[in-house]
């Protein structure tokens, strides 16, 4: 089923592709007949390519998320919910989406993961770092079930003051923090909040 669903979103990728590779043929042939400046002419064809570039990269990412959610539904539902989420956040969308991506890869639910990259835009914004340095220790950490030493440096190193939070949440002293990690009794859930 899900080879099927590739290769229908293949399909139809190369379908409309050819189709607008047509168009901008078309466009070149009617710009070349003009009698119009060279720096128009090149405007013209950063612009059509820009055009496409955005294009293919939508075709791309719809790929990748029916792919990795088994559906071109939830996966179109998934694109447009990070288009909206874009909207609201400095980020370019290819990072929202890569983010996604990375957080499905490491079994981030769709239906959270507008919440879950609020949550982390929300920290990220706050302390200057880069989305996907909070993505990549908050996803191995939902992976593993629990917090482990190499993920907690990870969020240090990204400035996050975990180990204050964690402490806060959980009703102990900070420098019992490093012991429960070593023994695991740090979970996802506790780092999700």
């Amino acid at each position: 089923y899900n080879i099927q669903l590739i290769l229908e979103a293949q399909d139809n990728a190369s379908r409309t592709l050819n189709n607008i590779s047509d168009k901008v043929s078309g466009i070149w042939k009617t710009v070349a007949g003009l009698a119009i400046s060279s720096k128009l002419v090149s405007w013209l064809k950063t612009v059509a390519w820009s055009v496409l570039e955005l294009w293919w990269n939508l075709e791309q990412a719809q790929i990748a998320f029916s792919t990795m959610l088994w559906s071109a539904e939830k996966a179109q539902t998934l694109l447009e919910d990070l288009s909206d989420f874009a909207k609201s956040t400095p980020f370019e969308l290819t990072w929202i989406r890569d983010s996604a991506k990375q957080l499905l890869a490491y079994w981030i639910e769709a239906d959270k993961m507008i919440p879950t990259l609020k949550a982390l835009w929300d920290v990220s914004a706050g302390l200057w770092v880069e989305i996907w340095r909070l993505a990549l220790p908050f996803g191995q950490v939902r992976t593993a079930w629990k917090l482990t030493s190499n993920d907690l440096k990870q969020f240090i190193n990204a400035w996050v003051p975990l180990i204050t939070e964690l402490a806060q949440n959980l009703g102990v002293a900070e420098s019992e923090i490093a012991s429960m990690v070593s023994a695991g009794t740090i979970w996802f859930a506790d780092v999700e909040n």
